[in-house]
């Protein structure tokens, strides 16, 4: 049994150059799919976990706003309210015209109101 006194030959050649940048952006890519899936995540929770700001304070326990206060003139006739899922729309009508008052159902704000004007007077002769 003769011992082998020959060294090995050039095992560890280091890597090419294109293989040494091949390396590093596949590590930076990997990095950035982790970071981005960890911002996803994070946003979900945020998100779930803080409702807006305005639902917030507006509704109580339950999911129930309570008694909101809808500002309308002195005077002025409701004429007729429709509701959809999450919206209620209040027809009124005064001495200056007709609004319609679109307000949110869960919390109780008035989300706008429209203003019907004549554009002449036949539109004003039915009344």
């Amino acid at each position: 049994m003769s011992e082998d006194t020959v060294p090995p030959a050039d095992m560890e050649i280091p890597p090419a150059p294109r293989m040494l940048v091949l390396k590093i952006a596949v590590s930076v890519m990997g990095v950035m799919l982790v970071a981005g899936f960890g911002l996803v995540v994070a946003t979900i929770v945020n998100r779930a976990s803080n409702p807006s700001a305005v639902e917030a304070r507006v509704v109580g326990p339950g999911g129930q706003f309570g008694l909101t206060d809808v500002q309308i003139t002195k005077g002025d006739m409701v004429r007729s309210v429709a509701l959809n899922e999450d919206r209620m729309s209040v027809l009124v009508a005064g001495a200056e015209g007709e609004e319609i008052i679109i307000l949110n159902i869960k919390s109780g704000l008035e989300l706008g109101r429209f203003r019907l004007r004549p554009l002449t007077g036949l539109a004003d002769a039915g009344k």
